[in-house]
């Protein structure tokens, strides 16, 4: 009796403990699937946050010719076994590595034939894109397998995502030296792991992205054999990653560079004026002049006091993204060491803050070394509090510098990196309409086109940015956009010029588009070429009809109404001017008719006012219809005379085609005008 009493207790004790068990179990597993859901939805909610950002600027029109123009221009030649001229800019390059030893992209090249089918001229942002995902999961990786914490690496994901970096990063379209900068991570992981065969196959795809990769390298390298120096055999191949980096350097400058220089495109991928002409010269710069080195991490060498703060920008930024942090272990600060000297000591003042892809190499790196760092403090409250914390101030900086009103550069615009505004996913005009035009270019010919079109016309193999046409079968225009690299005056010039040139015919013309095609037979038959150069107007207030009802103007058949403002008292030309007070505030108005959609105009006048009053005024037949009028600054002055200027293109159907031109005194204070004058550029 005492043994089935005995029995039945085991029994129950076992199915007791079997169940506590198989209750752990059933817990551990319930905890793994929501870490892995939390891990799987933060990867696809970036993921879709970076495409909708890559996909919205190119399909908007807000990629360019440099660089997204000419990597597309490589990546499908390279893919189709070319290493030979890349044509987009001027000069034509011999080949691609004459900007850089740039051979990341032909090593990624094959991607064309999988994945270009699918995404066209979109292809390296998508690949971009997944780089930069790899470059989270691998922090997200490497900090959990340091520190077995789940919520200490979901942190340093979730900072790596929202860290500004890659924000900009992204607005430069594509570039080799994000998509390296991203794979550190995993480099890091793997050497972390002593998967050595793979951190070396990492190691050599970073430092063949840009020459000064093997430097930055050199630097990762110490940091880890200081990080690691109990362990002999991650220093021997830290220390044989440091001696390839240092042949591949050798190599890089006294062989390869050299010998694709030319007269006509020398190599420009050093600028340290303020150190030296070479890399030896800035060594002994540093060797020498320590004190004078150190200033120039700070200060504005360009001369140009526009340019005051932007490195002090930087540094606030990175610091309290978690830069700070990095004092609490230097060793891991050493790998920042020559990106953040890159960038300041660069005589390229954009270089210096945090604009464009030029801190990708520090975003990249410095979550992981921020979350590695805090993991050591002794109380995993604190840790996890301050993760949190440095996440959230992350955040609030990211957002904070979206605003253009928030940046030292007042030239900054957030569009292409300001996900959630809703401007991102919008253009100022027919984006269907172009790319129904970009079908009537054929896919093997030879074109010109200007600076947004470029990147997607880039597949073939002659493709140059306007007004570089040299062989080109067909220039494709879209009006009113980037007039890159002229100014609006020499774009309109050189555009007027194949206007009327009688080698090129009009095929499209249709707004904010227009298609020229080498043809003189289209030439003879299309109007728009014959009448290239338009009106040009002036109307000097001298000579009146003689009941005062208008001025006349160097055309006869254009008058200007409100003659009766004439006056004697001041004039810039001749002896009359219009004089408009506050009661009679128009004046010089007149009717420009037949103005079709897509018409540019140059309107100027003389202006005497002493409060800077008076404005020009272009207008449809009422204000709702069309309206623009200029801003208050004037290009010269001459005795008190001040000439003011609007630039502006109709983006509307005027009706009855009809477009008001006249000047108006909006102040309190009388204004005379003079010289008005009329240029029709389109």
């Amino acid at each position: 009796m005492s043994d089935k009493i005995n029995f039945s207790k085991h029994k129950l004790n076992f199915l007791t403990n079997t169940d506590m068990f198989l209750g752990i179990i059933s817990s551990d597993k319930n905890k793994f699937s929501r870490h892995k859901s939390l891990l799987w939805g933060v990867l696809i909610m970036f993921g879709v946050i970076y495409t909708a950002i890559v996909v919205s600027n190119h399909y908007f029109f807000r990629t360019f010719a440099l660089d997204y123009g000419l990597y597309n221009q490589s990546f499908w030649d390279f893919a189709h076994f070319n290493i030979g001229k890349n044509t987009v800019q001027q000069p034509v390059l011999g080949n691609f590595f004459q900007i850089h030893p740039d051979f990341t992209l032909m090593v990624i090249s094959p991607l064309y034939w999988i994945m270009g089918w699918l995404f066209g001229t979109y292809t390296l942002l998508i690949i971009q894109n997944i780089f930069i995902l790899i470059g989270g999961y691998s922090t997200f990786l490497l900090v959990k397998n340091k520190t077995n914490d789940f919520w200490i690496s979901f942190l340093s994901l979730i900072h790596y995502f929202f860290i500004w970096g890659h924000f900009s990063a992204l607005t430069s379209d594509y570039n080799d030296t994000t998509v390296a900068a991203t794979v550190v991570p995993l480099f890091l992981y793997f050497f972390d792991k002593r998967k050595y065969v793979f951190s070396t196959l990492c190691f050599l795809f970073i430092i063949i992205a840009k020459e000064h990769m093997p430097i930055w390298f050199i630097f990762i390298s110490l940091s880890l054999i200081l990080i690691y120096w109990k362990d002999k055999k991650r220093m021997y191949v830290s220390f044989a990653y440091i001696g390839v980096s240092l042949v591949y350097l050798f190599f890089l400058f006294k062989i390869f560079i050299p010998g694709n220089e030319s007269e006509e495109f020398p190599y420009v991928g050093f600028s340290y004026s303020a150190l030296g002409n070479s890399p030896v010269d800035v060594i002994l710069f540093i060797i020498n002049h320590p004190i004078k080195t150190f200033e120039l991490l700070f200060v504005n060498q360009s001369g140009d006091p526009t340019f005051n703060g932007i490195k002090a920008e930087f540094y606030y930024v990175f610091l309290i993204s978690g830069g700070i942090i990095l004092f609490f272990n230097p060793k891991y600060f050493i790998m920042f060491i020559p990106v953040i000297a890159q960038k300041v000591l660069n005589d390229g003042y954009i270089r210096w803050g945090i604009y464009s892809f030029y801190s990708i190499e520090i975003v990249s790196i410095l979550s992981l070394s921020v979350f590695i760092i805090i993991s050591q403090f002794r109380n995993i409250r604190i840790t996890r509090i301050t993760g949190i914390f440095i996440c959230v101030i992350t955040i609030f900086t990211t957002s904070y510098l979206f605003n253009k009103n928030h940046r030292k550069l007042p030239w900054y615009e957030p569009i292409k990196e300001n996900f959630y505004d809703t401007k991102m996913f919008h253009a100022d005009f027919d984006v269907k309409k172009v790319y129904s035009a970009l079908k009537k270019i054929p896919s093997d010919a030879s074109v010109c086109a200007t600076e947004t079109v470029v990147p997607h016309l880039a597949f073939r193999k002659n493709i140059s940015i306007f007004p570089y046409v040299r062989d080109a079968e067909f220039i494709f225009i879209l009006l009113d956009n980037s007039t890159y690299p002229l100014t609006k005056e020499g774009f309109d010039r050189n555009l007027n010029e194949y206007l009327l040139d009688e080698k090129w015919g009009v095929i499209l013309d249709d707004y904010p588009i227009l298609i020229l095609k080498k043809d003189s037979s289209l030439h003879k038959k299309n109007p728009l070429m014959r009448k290239a150069i338009l009106k040009n107007i002036i109307c000097n207030a001298d000579s009146v009809d003689e009941s005062k009802d208008y001025f006349y103007s160097s055309d006869v058949n254009q008058l200007f109404i409100e003659a009766k403002n004439q006056s004697r008292e001041k004039s810039f030309s001749g002896k009359y001017s219009v004089k408009l007070t506050p009661g009679n505030p128009y004046g010089f108005t007149t009717v420009l008719k037949n103005v079709k959609i897509g018409s540019k105009f140059n309107i100027s006048v003389w202006r005497y006012s002493e409060k800077n009053e008076g404005l020009i005024v272009a207008s449809g037949k009422s204000t709702d219809d069309f309206y623009c009028t200029n801003d208050l600054k004037s290009i010269k002055s001459q005795d008190g005379w001040n000439l003011i200027v609007l630039n502006f293109t109709v983006t509307c159907n005027l009706p009855d085609e009809q477009l008001k031109l006249y000047v108006w005194n909006q102040g309190k204070n009388i204004v005379y005008f003079d010289d008005f004058l009329i240029q029709q550029l389109r």
